[in-house]
């Protein structure tokens, strides 16, 4: 009977500390891109700007990639971004400055667009209006 208890002490002792080195994936550190630098989400250019001073801050812990796709401002359909580009639109991991190149806006209507930049299972959307 003693031997059936250790064995019995001893699978549960295994059971537990297998139970107790699982992570459930909410950890900061899992993240695998991250603004920095102060970058917001949501950047706001003036009709007459053609550059954003401070660009777009992050750090990747991977390869990345990099779109931009209008917003419909209106009851027209979004459709290409020809008034913004980026100074990439990939790369590897580490500490990267996109800069973005804008065309003034003499139209006198609203635009917006969204870039989004997509590491492994994380996506940043930055709005640009």
């Amino acid at each position: 009977m003693t031997k059936l208890k250790k064995s019995l002490f001893l699978a549960l002792l295994t059971i537990g500390v297998a139970m107790a080195s699982c992570s459930d994936g909410d950890d900061e550190s899992s993240k695998t891109i991250e603004l920095t630098g102060g970058t917001q989400t949501t950047q706001t250019v003036f009709a007459d700007e053609t550059t954003l001073h401070n660009g777009i801050k992050f750090t990747a812990t991977e390869a990345w990639t990099a779109t931009i796709t209008e917003v419909a401002t209106t009851k027209a359909a979004a459709g290409r971004v020809d008034w913004v580009e980026l100074s990439a639109y990939s790369g590897g991991a580490g500490e990267f400055t996109l800069t973005m190149t804008l065309q003034p806006n003499l139209t006198g209507q609203s635009r917006k667009a969204e870039i989004r930049i997509v590491c492994g299972d994380t996506t940043i959307v930055i709005v640009i209006e």
